[in-house]
């Protein structure tokens, strides 16, 4: 018996199913197939179909998101009122892990469809912003989570589309939303020091939509080595001509913290210092056939020391990374009846500059490398 109606499934969207496929018939054969013989096991038979029914409809979304990127999912029909189905969705799509150290803003992860920490993609306004030293700088936003729009999230294998950074999905930041012009402010402070402070604002200057922001956030930490200094700045500008955009993004990041533990619990007194900067331009010709191309370059300084203080006489010093990241993406795309078709192709050099990685170097570069002083100020 098919249960769930395999031919249905092959059909191009949109697509549906109702009584015609699953009304009493179909439910009659199902009860003469397996015939539960007690109140139980007709409860587990119901339950079943239920799981069943909540993972097909998951497998489809996954398979449609592929080419079709939904944002929202919207449930209406008889299945709304399904409460245990409604909860079966609700923890099959989100696949998103979030795992964070330290204070607010201070460093965080993304795992994916059990992918780990490298293996996510993640972007700001469809610029990528992995890092090539480590995948613990990913999240190393140049904004408060006040500038951001909207998230758009695409689960599971992506590089076809998206590059080779998405194994196990991606995460797109949106920060341009509506043009309409507006202020917001934020203040927020507490024990041990703690203090945060952003104010993002957008306005227009003719056709150029203006969107800046500033962030500080600080605190002396609630136990020994977990204080921390992040502030921020950003700005995306927007141009909208007759039958084209233009837009373009700069921000800057400037963290320390005390990284207690966050690496190895034997070497609790560990110290990290990153300042990061993101450029990027993008040019988009929308309509039936859409055209895409943008530039970026991100670059991101790290110092850690694996003791703040105190080195054993073993030690040898601190470890300094600078990375540098550029590329270019062009991309065309048009939709069929039957579904969308993408051309594209990328262009993307990333470099490394470190004391410890790779071949070694002499003592010009690791003078280059510290000479990149980590002075921490406030926006405000």
């Amino acid at each position: 018996m098919d249960l769930f109606c395999r031919t249905c499934r092959k059909l191009s969207p949109p697509r549906s199913a109702g009584q015609e496929q699953f009304g009493s018939n179909y439910f009659s054969n199902l009860l003469n197939q397996f015939y539960p013989e007690s109140d139980q096991q007709f409860k587990d038979l119901i339950f079943t179909l239920t799981v069943l029914s909540a993972k097909t409809i998951t497998d489809s979304i996954m398979e449609l998101a592929k080419s079709y990127h939904p944002l929202t999912m919207y449930v209406s029909g008889g299945g709304y009122h399904n409460k245990t189905l409604i909860d079966l969705l609700k923890v099959e799509l989100p696949t998103i892990d979030i795992r964070h150290r330290g204070g607010p803003g201070v460093q965080a992860d993304i795992h994916m469809v059990g992918g780990g920490f490298d293996q996510a993609l993640v972007l700001l306004n469809g610029i990528p912003l992995n890092d090539p030293q480590t995948g613990h700088h990913n999240l190393n936003l140049p904004l408060p989570a006040e500038a951001i729009n909207r998230i758009e999230m695409v689960e599971g294998p992506g590089s076809r589309v998206l590059g080779p950074n998405a194994f196990s999905g991606a995460v797109n930041f949106i920060t341009s939303g509506k043009p309409d012009p507006f202020i917001s402010t934020s203040i927020s402070g507490g024990q041990y020091g703690l203090f945060r402070a952003a104010v993002t604002g957008q306005a227009s200057l003719g056709k150029l939509v203006n969107l800046v922001s500033f962030m500080t956030n600080r605190s002396d930490g609630y136990q020994t080595n977990t204080d921390y200094r992040v502030h921020s700045f950003y700005y995306n500008g927007a141009v909208h001509f007759k039958s084209s955009n233009l837009s373009f993004q700069a921000g800057m990041q400037e963290k320390s913290f005390g990284a207690n533990s966050f690496y190895t619990p034997k070497f609790p007194n560990q110290y990290e210092q990153t300042r990061n900067s993101l450029t990027s331009a993008k040019f988009t010709v929308p309509g039936k056939v859409v055209f895409e191309t943008m530039a970026w370059w991100k670059q991101n300084h790290d110092r850690f020391e694996l003791f703040r203080s105190g080195p054993p006489a073993w030690y040898k010093g601190h470890n300094y990374h600078l990375t540098n990241v550029y590329g270019v993406n062009s991309s065309v795309s048009f939709r069929f009846l039957s579904g969308k078709t993408s051309l594209g192709m990328e262009g993307r050099r990333e470099e490394i500059l470190s004391n410890l990685l790779g071949n070694p170097r002499s003592e010009e570069h690791t003078s280059e490398l510290q000479s990149h002083s980590f002075i921490s100020y406030a926006v405000f």
